[in-house]
């Protein structure tokens, strides 16, 4: 089945509010546990919790709708990333208390990185689903450009096949009739 430019601009489209939806959600989630690490109130654990449960359904959806190899690369490498952040965050939730020294070494250190990281191949997603759609719209020009030209010559060939049909007409009913003389007076 063609995919036709429309249908695959509107799966992109949609792939690119899910990733968007995920880069929020992770937000979130980086929220509720620097909130955690600050106060170890139960609330930014299920703060936590809704964060990451909407950003694994944002990623079940994208990965419903990617179908290119590199895209489905880029996927793998976010699923991955995205992985590693839970699994910290999960260590922190883990935890009761925490010193000053910890809370500061895991905000700026060990939470910043691989939420950098998940930053870096969500927005690479993106881009790549961008590029996707550019140049579908690109061949779709290309192709009303070169269907232009073809309407174009064929609606010439119409009219020089008309005229041409037309003249022979003419000249066979004039051959028929004898030469062809304009009558007197109109």
């Amino acid at each position: 089945m063609r995919m036709t430019i429309g249908r695959l601009t509107g799966r992109v489209d949609e792939v690119m509010v899910e990733t968007r939806r995920l880069e929020a959600a992770t937000k979130d989630e980086m929220q509720a546990l620097l909130g955690y690490l600050l106060t170890t109130a139960d609330l930014y654990k299920r703060d936590f919790a809704r964060a990451k449960l909407n950003a694994d359904d944002a990623l079940a959806r994208i990965q419903e709708r990617v179908r290119s190899d590199e895209g489905k690369q880029t996927l793998a490498e976010v699923e991955q990333v995205k992985h590693a952040f839970d699994e910290i965050g999960n260590a922190i939730l883990e935890r009761q208390t925490f010193t000053r020294e910890e809370t500061i070494q895991i905000a700026g250190e060990q939470m910043r990185m691989p939420r950098q990281e998940l930053v870096r191949v969500v927005e690479e997603l993106i881009t790549f689903e961008g590029k996707l759609v550019q140049q579908g719209r690109a061949d779709a020009h290309g192709l009303a450009a070169r269907t232009r030209v073809w309407t174009l010559l064929s609606t010439a060939a119409a009219v020089l096949l008309g005229a041409g049909i037309a003249l022979y007409l003419t000249r066979r009913s004039s051959d028929r009739c004898g030469r062809w003389r304009p009558r007197p007076g109109g």
